[in-house]
């Protein structure tokens, strides 16, 4: 009897399907199934559905070798693309979408190189993480040939650090009001007072810009000026002008630069007054003498 030979799909245990070239299954040979080359350009690895040339799903991918060109290059568009609108830039030129897929159709890690386009003149890459609730936490983007720049949001999304240069220029701010910068320290309370900048160390500066009340309030007619002999008093008994701290609270507490310099200028002010009486007494008593003279 005739042994009738069977197609070899049909020994493989092969089906036909309708949207893999090649995919497999559960594991082993017979689960790797051919399909039709005419019709089908996809691979799948743990799905007979693949929706890209190449769909692994419930596994990893690795990459291994022992020289430095092991490596995955993903390509970009070329430039004087044309594009239906920006959400249609947005998908065309995404390089990298990565995590879990977010409401916008992309995943939490996303690389989009912007080409030039009838959308945009100038070509833009764009880096961005964002949480699972799709929103923006982090990004970076880079005009060919112009400026970069990245950002960090919070939650509700409010820019919390901005970073940007020009190329000629780098401007870092902290945009949100309650923000803090700490250099060597991350202390921001010194007894009662909460300071923005805390920095564990020395600060050089060719100049210092301190907004502050100002000390003229001497120079007002209701101003009431110590005595001298008052003011000896009190230096007696306190080892310091009135106003200042003592050098023991200074120690312990520091130095108020704007305050101190205020109080300063108050005692400058205040020791012009104080030459302005003595210079009017000596012209009294210049006076008084030169009658005194010229009455003998």
């Amino acid at each position: 009897m005739k042994t009738q030979k069977l197609p070899l799909l049909i020994l493989l245990g092969i089906s036909i399907n309708s949207t893999a070239q090649i995919y497999s299954g559960s594991g082993g040979a017979s689960q790797i199934q051919p399909n039709s080359f005419t019709l089908n350009t996809n691979i799948g690895i743990g799905t007979n559905a693949p929706s890209e040339k190449l769909h692994v799903k419930n596994g990893n991918l690795r990459v291994e070798g022992k020289t430095n060109t092991n490596q995955i290059v993903v390509g970009g568009l070329s430039n004087n693309q044309t594009f239906i609108n920006g959400a249609d830039n947005s998908a065309k030129s995404m390089v990298l979408s990565a995590g879990p897929v977010l409401a916008d159709g992309y995943g939490s890690l996303r690389f989009i190189d912007y080409p030039t386009s009838n959308l945009r003149t100038t070509a833009w890459a764009y880096f961005a993480i964002e949480d699972r609730n799709n929103m923006a936490r982090f990004n970076y983007d880079a005009i060919t040939g112009g400026n970069g720049r990245f950002q960090l949001f919070s939650k509700q999304q409010e820019a919390m650090l901005h970073f940007n240069e020009d190329g000629n220029s780098a401007y870092l701010t902290l945009p949100k009001a309650d923000s803090y910068l700490g250099i060597g320290t991350s202390n921001f309370v010194d007894g009662s007072d909460i300071y923005r900048l805390a920095v564990k160390g020395k600060v050089r500066a060719e100049e210092i810009k301190v907004y502050n009340t100002w000390a003229d309030y001497v120079f007002a007619d209701d101003y009431v000026l110590t005595p001298l002999n008052e003011v000896e008093k009190f230096i007696q008994e306190n080892n310091r002008l009135q106003n200042f701290p003592s050098a023991k609270e200074i120690e312990e507490k520091g130095l108020p630069l704007g305050e101190i310099t205020k109080i300063q200028q108050e005692k400058i002010e205040e020791l012009t007054l104080y030459l302005i009486q003595q210079n009017k007494e000596i012209e009294n008593l210049k006076k008084r003498f030169e009658e005194l003279q010229n009455n003998k």
